[in-house]
């Protein structure tokens, strides 16, 4: 097996640190980054520098100084939408992520604030924090990340200082966070479906990524007798195959992209002093549209395990097969109305903020695609489709960064996603 790339090292990082409640030993420096950055943006801002939401109000009042008063509030005025429970270890892998980006440098937030984000993650008390956590527009997830922050706050008894709402809240750590849940959720399932699929015509062949890795483990078909043609579902899996391996590989690539970010706005340069650079520190197409292909991969699954029960149905002589089929063409139907958000023009902040990606909303729509690939499943599993081989799930996870065990912990993550209305 090839050395782990970064982004799977990245995405290995952050799971293992929410899963433990222990700070990752890469972030061990960033304390003396933050801290050198924070005193150089407040000297930057006592010398008349302005940066957004460090000393001014935000959205399209940015003009206006913000005194203690607006800072104090800004909590509040982004804490909006119908508050539910989730699970709090789902918060750790918010956690996570936030301190992995905050590592890059670059976001002004005070020592306090992320020192009070490794509590979080490392002592928070278990159970379920409330807030509205899908309420995102996908231009950003401030709803989201201000719910997050606010539990932050509460739980470890820090008050925000002058910018670090802006600094905790800004980014697109969230959507990054479920994105991971989502692609390790489906990648699970999507092993489950190759490890029931006929094998490939000819053997698989490629050096590096998850076609590599599932190469060692898939072997080819038995031969059919000569000049036959068996239905495409059954003669040849190699398509389906480098599909889930393709889609897994792009997923995989753009989270370490987003995770390799330090994803701020402003975004504090220094070199020859300080600059405070307004940036778009969320705004990310790429994990979106990876997203889609994501949800489009996991409803071809659902269609080829359609079919896989199908044949079972006609092999065998028991009547009750014959609804096997149709339940999970229901169960295909079902999936195919899930909408999945793309990238997108937008009107926000009196017309600041026009421009969306809807990760966020992306990463449910394909935990609610993959929901109906496990049904799928359970139903082949009661049909008789056979498991073809072992070591699916291992070999695919491992060029995303995880091991069995691990994606175990991350679906019950997924889970806990499902169950917000």
């Amino acid at each position: 097996m090839n050395a782990p790339s970064p982004a799977s090292a990245a995405i290995g990082r952050v799971v293992r640190a929410a899963a433990t409640r222990a700070a990752a030993p890469e972030w061990a420096a960033m304390a003396t980054r933050i801290a050198d950055e924070r005193a150089a943006v407040e000297r930057f801002i006592a010398e008349g520098g302005r940066a957004y939401g460090f000393s001014t109000r935000l959205g399209h009042l940015d003009a206006v100084d913000a005194d203690a008063a607006a800072v104090a509030g800004f909590i509040d005025d982004h804490r909006w939408g119908t508050p539910v429970g989730l699970d709090v270890d789902v918060l750790r892998l918010m956690d996570a992520v936030k301190l992995e980006q905050l590592g890059h440098g670059g976001s002004g937030m005070s020592p306090a604030t992320a020192a009070a984000i490794i509590r979080h993650l490392e002592t928070r008390e278990a159970g379920e924090a409330s807030g509205a956590w899908l309420v995102s527009y996908g231009a950003g997830d401030v709803i989201p990340a201000t719910w997050w922050l606010a539990d932050v706050l509460a739980t470890t008894g820090v008050d925000a200082e002058a910018g670090d709402f802006i600094a905790a809240v800004n980014g697109h750590f969230f959507s990054t966070a479920a994105g991971i849940i989502a692609l390790v959720d489906a990648a699970r399932l999507l092993a489950a479906v190759i490890a029931r699929l006929p094998g490939p015509a000819l053997p698989l062949i490629c050096e590096d990524g998850a076609l590599a890795a599932l190469a060692g483990v898939v072997a080819p078909a038995p031969a059919p007798p000569a000049g036959t043609q068996a239905p495409i579902s059954l003669r040849d899996s190699a398509p389906t195959i480098r599909a889930v391996a393709a889609t897994v590989d792009d997923v995989t690539r753009a989270i370490g992209a987003r995770l390799a970010d330090a994803s701020a706005n402003p975004r504090f340069v220094l070199d020859d002093g300080v600059r405070a650079v307004s940036a778009n520190g969320y705004l990310d197409p790429d994990l979106s549209f990876a997203l889609g292909r994501l949800g489009a991969t996991a409803r071809l699954a659902i269609d080829h395990v359609q079919r896989l029960v199908e044949h079972a149905a006609s092999a065998g002589e028991d009547p009750r097969l014959v609804q096997a089929p149709k339940a999970v063409a229901a169960i295909a139907e079902r999936a195919a109305m899930v909408d999945i958000p793309a990238p997108h023009g937008a009107a926000h902040s009196r017309g600041v903020e026009d421009l969306a990606d809807g990760s966020l909303l992306a990463a449910s729509a394909v935990l609610a695609i993959s929901a109906r690939l496990r049904e799928a499943l359970a139903v082949a599993d009661a049909a008789g489709v056979a498991v073809m081989r072992d070591g699916v799930e291992a070999a695919l996870l491992a060029p995303v960064g995880l091991d069995a065990a691990q994606a175990s912990v991350v679906a019950g993550w997924a889970d806990a996603l499902r169950r917000i209305p």
